[in-house]
């Protein structure tokens, strides 16, 4: 005989775990593992668990390799439907390398709003298999117009072309993702 769900909040919903920095793959497989294994209660509610990550290209001696960076060190993004049971056994887990759940007081997790979760998916861009030619030179003045932005290049990458503006007189960095290269005018 199963046993009820008694559901916190309705459907599936973003939450967020604290784990140890530097170790979020291996925390994410040993929640995979634990509830495989059926130590963790109400697992099957877990949609996914998600580590955001992005791709860039770390230059040593002439060669170029790819680098996975998380994007939010020390955190596991869960998406589930969250049961009373499934709160309570992730609050202070003894799972290695969780912390229990990221939470405003004493209260229930905080939800992660759909829009943060697109924001931080549009971040997580992987790289394409090919190198993508940029057009512009380090010191070339570059227009970026639906943003109004207009500065020099400092830095080029395959990832990003990183502009100095000036913001209240000050120079300040303004980075551009690779998907916006289309955008930028050389001026």
């Amino acid at each position: 005989m199963r046993t009820p769900i008694y559901a916190i909040y309705e459907g599936f919903n973003w939450f967020v775990l604290r784990v140890q920095g530097a170790q979020e793959a291996k925390a994410a497989l040993n929640i995979e593992l634990c509830g495989a294994a059926d130590l963790i209660p109400d697992y099957c509610l877990v949609r996914q668990l998600w580590i955001p990550h992005t791709t860039t290209i770390i230059k040593s001696k002439g060669a170029s390799k790819l680098k996975k960076v998380v994007l939010l060190p020390g955190y596991i993004f869960v998406e589930t439907i969250l049961s009373r049971a499934l709160h309570a056994f992730l609050k202070a887990p003894d799972i290695p390398y969780v912390f229990g759940w990221l939470r405003r007081g004493k209260g229930f997790p905080s939800l992660v709003s759909m829009s943060e979760i697109r924001r931080l998916a549009c971040l997580e861009e992987p790289l394409p298999a090919e190198e993508h030619v940029v057009m512009f030179n380090i010191g070339d003045k570059v227009s970026f117009p639906s943003m109004g932005v207009v500065g020099y290049v400092v830095n080029l990458s395959y990832v990003e072309v990183t502009l100095e503006v000036d913001v209240f007189k000050r120079k300040v960095p303004f980075r551009v993702k690779r998907k916006y290269f289309s955008e930028l005018v050389k001026l």
